[in-house]
């Protein structure tokens, strides 16, 4: 099983602000998954 990463973790393994990473997420760019278990990160 892949491991998930939180916003934190995959701002920091790309490179790029979570403001940027969310950003991205906004317009399609990068795709994401919501889990309970990191429901606060």
């Amino acid at each position: 099983m892949e491991k998930l990463l939180t916003r934190k973790e995959a701002a920091k393994l790309l490179g790029i602000s979570i403001d940027t990473l969310d950003a991205a997420r906004t317009k399609g760019q990068v795709s994401f998954l919501r889990s309970r278990a990191f429901r606060n990160s």
